[in-house]
């Protein structure tokens, strides 16, 4: 959800507010450096049906602009004076007064038109395949595994319950693709049933809310001390995440702050869990501070919990007399899991805002950082060889089956990414099934 309101603010502004579009795009490529051909093939797989409407849309409203100006000019051909603002009569280059886009279609599509396209539509692709790894096949493991620990863990006590719930929610999280929001959910519907018998339930909700956060910081323990140390050493993984960029650099240099500030927070919790962590374990920064910077994590977990824990009190069987106890429980889920939604996309503006503040107006702090020799010497190495590859690649010096297979395979990814989308169970679906998986097992025993 965070995705598509991110994208339909940005498309409001890019479509709204031409200027701001173009200050918009200039800043993302100064942030982005050499990663800007991987966040245009991203913005292709995740936006060319709403730019096919887009242009779509351009279309119908050049064309009835143009019969408009027709019927006026054979009505009245002495006042034939275009309306203001009416961007059809534009005479300049990029799109002639009767054309079939309007000027700023056009210009859109000249921008995309100057696209490296062979390199973006292989980073399309790339993600393509990265994205049906991730939210196709770990996101079924995940909702089998998960399945299995709430009917293996539905006849046990607390404490052994608790402790599945720990080893297979660290797990979750050492799984680069996985988020932390099944196995927040998961642990609503694990850990609430059984601690609602010890502590009532508000103090399970507690519980429940505890053993998460716990989860987190070891994992992110785990992934910064063990994963991202381990592999500090070598010169080929500090070169893979572009440790000498500015975006890397500011990152680093935000974290390093001393004491809790508001940018800190909002890069550990705004960010995505695996890379954040591994990340930071990479730049060797001290574990201690980074983990009393992800304790707000709390407020992210709290709702997220919350919506298993509603969505399971909503699965419950009426009493004996026919009225539901929780019967405000399906409310309650969706406003839970609206609120978790709404903290992670704020979480994730600020993050971004903070790092683009900072490589504007931190300049000195950034040039102290000390570049990395070793990347630097390899990246220098490695030059001579990618712009040898980009000449070969180049879209006009492809050979047309080339051309063919790219076009189709992209095609082929963004239909995917499409009925992945739309046609895949969300996640109230999801959380529904965990907890009428609970129920019934709950009964069975």
């Amino acid at each position: 959800m965070a995705m598509f309101l991110a994208v339909g603010m940005i498309a409001a502004i890019t479509f709204g507010r031409p200027k701001y579009a173009r200050v918009l795009a200039q800043r993302a490529e100064e942030g982005l450096g050499t990663n800007v051909d991987m966040a245009k093939a991203v913005l292709v797989v995740t936006c060319t049906p709403i730019f096919v409407v887009y242009l779509g849309a351009s279309v119908l409203n050049q064309r009835v602009r143009i019969i408009r100006r027709a019927l006026r000019d054979g009505l009245c051909p002495m006042k034939s004076v275009p309306d203001e603002g009416d961007e059809s009569v534009d005479t300049s280059s990029s799109a002639a007064p009767d054309g079939w886009l309007t000027v700023n279609a056009s210009q859109h599509l000249k921008t995309a038109r100057e696209w490296d396209l062979s390199k973006i539509t292989v980073w399309a692709v790339y993600f393509g395949i990265l994205f049906m790894i991730g939210l196709v096949f770990i996101a079924q493991f995940t909702t089998v595994l998960l399945s299995f620990v709430i009917g293996a863990t539905a006849t046990m006590n607390l404490a052994l319950v608790t402790v599945c719930m720990i080893v297979v929610g660290l797990m979750m999280f050492l799984l680069p693709p996985v988020p932390g929001l099944p196995v927040y959910v998961a642990a609503g519907v694990v850990l609430v049933p059984p601690a609602k018998d010890e502590f009532g339930l508000f103090f399970a909700a507690v519980y429940a809310c505890g053993i998460c956060l716990f989860m987190k910081l070891m994992a992110c323990a785990l992934q910064q001390k063990v994963i991202g140390e381990g592999m500090s050493h070598l010169v080929s993984v500090r070169q893979a995440v572009q440790i000498n960029s500015d975006f890397m650099r500011t990152f680093k240099l935000l974290l390093s702050d001393k004491g809790v500030s508001p940018q800190k927070v909002a890069l550990l919790c705004g960010g995505p869990d695996w890379p954040t962590s591994v990340n930071c374990g990479i730049m060797r920064l001290p574990v201690l501070p980074i983990m009393l910077g992800t304790l707000p994590i709390i407020v992210l977990i709290v709702p997220t919990v919350l919506t298993g824990t509603f969505m399971y009190l909503s699965q419950l069987p009426p009493d004996e007399d026919g009225t539901e106890t929780y019967w405000w429980a399906d409310t309650a889920s969706i406003v839970s899991l609206a609120l978790s939604s709404g903290v992670q996309f704020v979480t994730f503006l600020y993050a971004a805002s903070y790092i683009e503040k900072a490589m504007s107006e931190r300049k000195e702090d950034l040039d102290r950082i000390p570049i990395d020799e070793e990347v630097q010497n390899a990246d220098e190495r490695d030059k001579v060889n990618n712009e040898a590859y980009l000449k070969v690649i180049q879209w006009g010096t492809l050979p047309v089956l080339a051309k063919i297979v790219l076009v189709l395979a992209l095609f082929s990814m963004i239909a995917r990414a499409i009925s992945c989308n739309f046609l895949e169970k969300d996640v109230s679906e999801y959380t529904s099934s965990l907890t009428q998986s609970k129920t019934t097992w709950t009964g069975m025993s």
